[in-house]
């Protein structure tokens, strides 16, 4: 016999000599070990013995394929794979993000998105999937980007003499500043994302004629470039 529901006896009476006693064990869907007794008697004199059962806890367990997304500024379906060895359900609070699913079994299954165009400004949200069973939620993050690039000049006037400018670039994103005219030296050529100054520094003109050229200010990653 035995008391413990998660435990099934293929059979409960066996005959004098050898003989097996088959049992099933249910799967464990709590996060503790557990155990039980399988008792086996003998009426007539009164004899038992006892089987000790210990079964592993539950772990749960939650990952994604990705936990930091960035998407574009397009409208963008994407699909996460979500890995877990329990029933989970997605939320998520920004109303620019629809999700195709909110819930999934165990196993690899797909969590998938669209994310609404936005061409206002970066903005930021999190998936939240949540093990409700075992009170375990994870995040996944959205970034949708919109990229910054913005000069305090677009043009610059100078006399043939030797002279000295600046302009301020802000931006959230790294970048790069060339020139190809020799006569025009960039200081720094390059930053991360932020407020900057760069200075510009021009040589004198010895020339009979006026001369131009072109800065400019690239983010390679986003093929934005301004000048």
């Amino acid at each position: 016999t035995c008391d413990a529901n998660w435990i099934n006896l293929w059979n409960t009476v066996g005959p004098k000599g050898s003989s097996n006693l088959k049992f099933t064990v249910k799967a464990n869907t709590i996060t503790q070990t557990r155990t039980a007794t399988i008792k086996v008697t003998n009426t007539d004199y009164n004899l038992t013995k006892e089987i000790k059962i210990t079964q592993s806890d539950f772990v749960p367990e939650l990952t994604f394929s990705e936990d930091e997304i960035e998407t574009s500024i397009a409208e963008e379906t994407r699909t996460i794979i979500v890995n877990s060895n329990a029933i989970w359900r997605a939320t998520c609070d920004a109303n620019w993000i629809n999700l195709w699913n909110t819930i999934g079994s165990n196993g690899a299954s797909n969590l998938k998105f669209t994310v609404r165009a936005n061409n206002i400004a970066t903005r930021v949200a999190a998936i939240k999937v949540t093990l409700e069973d075992y009170n375990i939620t994870k995040e996944i993050q959205i970034t949708q980007f919109v990229p910054k690039l913005e000069l305090s000049k677009t043009e610059i006037s100078v006399s043939a003499a030797e002279e000295t400018h600046s302009l301020t670039i802000d931006t959230n994103m790294s970048w790069t500043a060339t020139c190809e005219a020799d006569w025009i030296t960039l200081s720094p050529t390059s930053g991360p994302e932020g407020v900057h100054t760069l200075n510009i520094a021009i040589k004198a003109n010895t020339l009979t004629m006026d001369r131009a050229a072109i800065i400019k200010i690239n983010n390679s990653k986003y093929n934005i470039t301004k000048e």
